[in-house]
């Protein structure tokens, strides 16, 4: 007796919500690349949030596609608008 296989296909879809509060990770400061005020992240911060290692969030700001703020300090400080994670 020859054996039929079934394929079943599950697509599963989430939403994840992020509430940022004031702290040491985040702040609101202007960005230059968006012209406003937005929502900065340290890049440990961003790494986290966006799944990836400090080294992939250093080679997007490198590569252009991450808005970043250098403070007086040397701190580097990273838009979350640019990187998809704040809208206002």
């Amino acid at each position: 007796m020859a054996k039929s296989w079934k394929r079943t296909e599950v697509t599963i879809e989430s939403e994840t919500l992020v509430v940022f509060r004031s702290g040491a990770n985040s702040l609101r400061i202007w960005c230059a690349g968006c012209e406003a005020v937005r929502l900065m992240l340290t890049p440990d911060a961003a790494a986290s949030l966006a799944g990836v290692s400090t080294e992939v969030i250093y080679a997007r700001v490198e590569a252009g596609l991450i808005h970043f703020r250098e403070l007086p300090d040397g701190a580097l400080l990273l838009c979350g608008t640019s990187m998809g994670l704040d809208q206002t």
